[in-house]
């Protein structure tokens, strides 16, 4: 757990000061203009959601493959070159299949242009917008092979915290139209794939030669992987993207700004998720190839622990000061209208948290071909639920469809490891972390506020964080926890 610790707190921290960013940018900047902020965060949606089919499940080849091809001299039997025509190569039969239905996809939003805001006429920026995701996604999954996480993080997530707002701000004050804010966004993410190739030459792997014949003896194993990964991550997309993009296609684009606000402060929860799953993935791969499940099984018990402590913690947090935050922005109604939205999603959080590493589990054992199985047709409930829940209850209908699709899919996912591989995230520990969590919102919830917004955040806060952390420090119910607390409290105090 040493360098999961090390990376996944240095990552965690620096994903941190871009979602303190970001709620600032949710309080006094996005709200400004949810409809501008709307176009964004759809045209986003749209290339996460059709990634799979853009990459193929090429980029988690990088992972999976990595440790069967590395070599000492760095050149890895030009296994990053091969990466970049097998992505390249696939991302343009993606392009031919949307060409092919451009007309039908294009007449319905622009039918629906009065009903939504949406202008269709950016509609097609998702295109290139997707093939820059493939790069970034697959570059920063190859240099976690390296056990390096941090800089990516602040590459990609840090850098676009201070993009987004800056580009609402200067259309809000009038300075760039609706059609620079979505240039300038599609550029954003260019800066992004030069960055991660510049820190790839900096660590001494970027390394563009020519694929050697040992890449190609593996080339139907790796089409067979990356045939099920495409499926297996098309299902997870369509439980996890296809919320916005439906609300987008089915409500206004008011409706689906504000939307985006509750999912952007619920990304704040599943921030030490993505920095101990990034780190944890090649480890992962790497013990399987050993047949290492003795050190797969504590690590899947340990991460499981720390992230429900940590989602347990940020959801008491933000449900008890959420209200008295909207109180500080000119336009807190708005904030507050994606408040139950918010909630929702965070059980979601919790349970996607608790639940750990599963995924990355049977994504890189020899039964990866399962997760289609199952991750497809928890894809079609969401569709038929988002269908049914969105007209009726809008954006917690989105929320309720997104959740109850995370709950379903991490439980098939936790049987499934625990029937096959004999291995269970949980403990008694888990359950008094959940108890200790509830008491503590409780409490919180019902300590008497003031006028005062600021002072009830910072008491209220600090009375949940001692309720909470306190006694899971003091009964020890994670150790991996209590030493990372107390080697940093004697690294900053001596």
């Amino acid at each position: 757990m040493g360098v999961i610790q090390r990376q996944g707190i240095k990552s965690s921290l620096v994903n941190y000061l871009g979602a303190g960013i970001g709620m600032l940018s949710t309080v006094f900047v996005y709200n400004l203009a949810p409809e501008a902020y709307g176009h964004t965060q759809l045209l986003k949606s749209a290339a996460l959601l059709f990634l799979p089919l853009a990459n193929w499940g090429i980029q988690n080849l990088t992972i999976r493959f990595f440790p069967t091809f590395k070599t000492e001299d760095g050149g890895h039997h030009g296994f990053l070159s091969f990466l970049f025509l097998a992505a390249s190569a696939a991302f343009l039969v993606f392009v031919l299949f949307v060409l092919i239905f451009w007309d039908q996809i294009y007449a319905y939003y622009a039918s629906r242009e009065a009903e939504s805001n949406f202008d269709p006429r950016f509609l097609w920026y998702f295109i290139p917008l997707t093939y820059q995701l493939v790069l970034v996604n697959m570059l920063t999954n190859y240099i976690s092979n390296f056990q390096r996480i941090v800089w990516p993080a602040i590459f990609h997530d840090l850098f676009l915290k201070f993009v987004v707002p800056a580009l609402i701000l200067l259309f809000y004050f009038g300075y760039i139209d609706l059609t620079w804010v979505v240039r300038i966004f599609l550029l954003a993410y260019v800066v992004i794939i030069l960055f991660l190739l510049l820190y790839l030459r900096k660590l001494g792997e970027l390394h563009f030669q020519k694929p050697d014949s040992r890449i190609w003896e593996y080339g139907k194993v790796m089409a067979d992987f990356a045939g099920f990964s495409m499926l297996g991550s098309l299902g997870s997309a369509l439980a996890l993207q296809l919320d916005t993009f439906m609300m987008g296609s089915l409500d206004d684009m008011y409706h689906t700004g504000v939307y985006s606000l509750a999912i952007t402060i619920s990304m704040a929860i599943a921030i030490p998720h993505r920095s101990i799953s990034t780190i944890s993935a090649p480890i992962i791969a790497s013990s399987w190839q050993k047949n290492d499940t003795t050190h797969i099984k504590s690590l899947y018990r340990q991460t499981s622990l720390l992230l429900l402590i940590a989602a347990v913690f940020l959801l008491t947090e933000i449900g008890i000061n959420f209200p008295d935050l909207c109180k500080l922005s000119s336009k807190g109604e708005v904030l507050l209208d994606a408040y139950w939205a918010l909630l929702i999603l965070g059980i979601g959080r919790i349970v996607d948290m608790g639940t750990s590493i599963n995924g990355y589990i049977i994504q890189y054992s020899s039964r990866y071909r399962v997760n289609v199985y199952f991750i497809l047709f928890l894809g079609l409930i969401n569709i038929a639920l988002n269908l049914l829940l969105i007209p009726r209850y809008g954006m917690e209908g989105a929320a309720m469809a997104t959740t109850f699709s995370l709950i379903s899919f991490n439980a098939l996912r936790t049987y499934y490891v625990h029937w096959q591989f004999d291995m269970f995230p949980f403990s008694w520990n888990t359950l008094w972390v959940l108890l200790i969590g509830g008491v503590a919102a409780l409490i919180g919830w019902w300590l008497p506020t003031t006028s005062s917004a600021i002072f009830n955040m910072l008491y209220r806060g600090t009375a949940v964080a001692l309720l909470f952390l306190g006694p899971v420090y003091w009964w020890k119910l994670s150790p991996e926890l209590n030493k990372a607390l107390d080697d940093n409290w004697k690294r900053i105090f001596g």
